[in-house]
């Protein structure tokens, strides 16, 4: 009895013991994670290192090193290693920078990959022992290609912040997505019919696919915008330039370009998004005029009328091959007589010379009709009236239901600096003759636009648009107008851009003659 008694005491001390050293480990894991957050977090802007200010101050780096030699990680969970030795990587690359600064890339040091040593929990690796022997081995996970940094350029950004087990999986999401979509990391080269990706997927291969057929297949599962299929795959060089932040101090030799994602030139109309992706924005229209056109042609002059439609988009992607999308607009619109062109803007109803309410809803579909040309697509829109009586006392709206086909096709040239955009219209307008003036009608608007771009976060466009209309049946609507104008699109964000357009209706049939002003505010998540 008194021997099992012992044994029992042994047993739970035994038992004791275990979480005493598992609460040892997780407290020195949490430890090292939250200085290795503040570490990267102080150090490391807009993807660069910052290795001068390091070499200032470098007593958490070197805390950083000693509890990376102390640390017992072979007992952590798995998730916790992963994430530890991902930290532990890009730690010993800038580490090992600083041993040899200033330098101006991580390959003038011979042998820093796999003859420089690292000491792991009392044993020695190589740069390249950690991630193939720690890492790729035990965890075959292609999305680590986007998170180990070599201190080069030419690797995706380190990011200002550790990698946390609690929130690895998205860590290692968003890097994929962050780089996979970054024109800087897959270039697509329009003039030679190419997709230039990095030797990281040369390099890498095998590990790219074990879930993908190919690698395009494995590049466009995290794309917002499908890799045209006719596009051939070709790698560019690799940058082994320093990832080093820009400074003005004179011994940092080559200041460093910051990476930005711009959506100006992938996003483009043609473009669909991929699953589980949205599109929020907002168009305002002002357009005011003094004259008309007659049927004949001839231009006389009007009062002024005013009409301001603000359309809010919403898209949401539904297909993993980025083919279908869906969503809806909504116009808010405004009508004034007066001579104030600014009048629409109050959104204000008298019922006299002004009014103004939500007068339409739309549900749109949006597919990419054909694999091999993912820069051709078609949008499908119903457009509902929701106002009665919206042509009279004051017209606000077409008092019709408005079914709306549009052909988007585009191409860039030039390496990239310009694109043709080109847009084509078929609006069918149904309604009661009597109760519409356009009803019964068929309104069909070809659009070119032409775009400079002079660097990834600034557009500058002209357009040109000849839109006439055609009476179906008996309807004998007849109305024909033509328009030019020039615009520029801004990155606020990495997903948010600014639009200003202006545009003059300088001929017509049965039309108005005036001018537009627009603004307006797009934001893809």
């Amino acid at each position: 009895m008194i021997g099992h008694l012992i044994h029992k005491s042994k047993y739970l001390q035994n038992i004791f013991l275990i979480f005493i050293l598992f609460g040892c480990y997780n407290i020195m894991g949490q430890d090292f994670f939250s200085k290795a957050d503040k570490f990267f977090q102080t150090h490391v802007h807009e993807g660069m290192v910052d290795y001068v200010q390091i070499k200032e101050e470098p007593s958490l780096l070197k805390e950083l090193i000693q509890s990376i030699e102390d640390n017992p990680y072979k007992h952590f969970d798995e998730k916790t290693k992963k994430a530890y030795l991902i930290n532990v990587y890009n730690l010993f690359v800038i580490e090992g920078v600083l041993k040899h600064y200033p330098i101006t890339s991580p390959m003038e040091i011979n042998g820093f990959f796999e003859n420089e040593k690292h000491l792991i929990y009392g044993k020695k690796y190589d740069l390249n022992g950690i991630e193939n022997d720690l890492l790729r081995k035990n965890f075959p996970d292609s999305r680590l290609h986007f998170v180990l940094v070599c201190g080069a350029l030419g690797c995706p950004p380190l990011i200002s912040e550790a990698y946390h087990p609690k929130h690895l999986n998205n860590q290692l999401d968003n890097q994929t997505r962050s780089a996979i979509n970054n024109p800087n990391f897959i270039r697509l080269n329009h003039s030679e019919n190419k997709i230039e990706i990095s030797e990281i997927f040369a390099w890498y291969k095998s590990d790219f696919l074990l879930k993908s057929k190919n690698l395009k297949a494995y590049i466009n599962q995290y794309r917002i915008f499908t890799l045209p299929e006719a596009f051939k795959i070709d790698y560019y060089s690799y940058d082994w330039s320093l990832n080093i932040v820009r400074k003005t101090a004179a011994f940092v030799l080559d200041p460093v370009k910051e990476v930005q994602t711009s959506y100006l030139q992938t996003y483009t109309p043609s473009s669909l998004l991929g699953k589980g992706h949205w599109e929020f924005s907002i168009f305002n229209n002002l357009y005011t005029q003094t004259r008309s056109t007659q049927k004949d042609g001839s231009i006389v002059k009007v009062p002024r009328s005013n009409f301001f439609t603000s359309t809010l988009k919403t898209i949401y992607g539904i297909s993993k091959q980025k083919r279908i999308n869906v969503g809806l607009l909504i116009n808010l619109k405004s009508t004034t007589l007066t001579s104030n062109s600014l009048s629409p803007l109050s959104l204000k109803a008298n019922g006299v010379d002004s009014r103004a309410g939500i007068s339409s809803i739309a549900p749109l579909i949006k597919i990419t009709p054909f694999k091999s040309i993912g820069n051709f697509s078609i949008q499908s829109s119903i457009s509902i009236p929701l106002v009665s009586k919206p042509e009279s006392p004051i017209f606000l709206d077409k008092n019709s239901y408005v079914w709306s086909n549009q052909l988007f096709y585009d191409i860039s040239f030039a390496k990239d600096q310009f694109q043709i955009f080109t847009e084509l219209d078929f609006n069918l307008i149904f309604g009661n003759k009597d109760l519409g003036y356009a009803n019964n009608s068929l309104n069909i608007p070809a659009s070119i636009f032409l775009s400079y771009f002079p660097n990834q976060l600034i557009t500058f466009y002209t357009m040109i648009q000849h839109a006439p209309s055609y009476g179906l049946g008996t309807s004998g609507f007849n109305q024909n107008y033509s328009q030019f104008g020039f615009g520029g699109k801004y990155q606020l964000t990495n997903h948010m851009n600014l639009e200003i357009l202006i545009t003059d209706f300088f001929r017509g049939k049965d039309s108005g003659i005036g001018e537009t002003y627009n603004l307006g505010l797009k934001y893809i998540l």
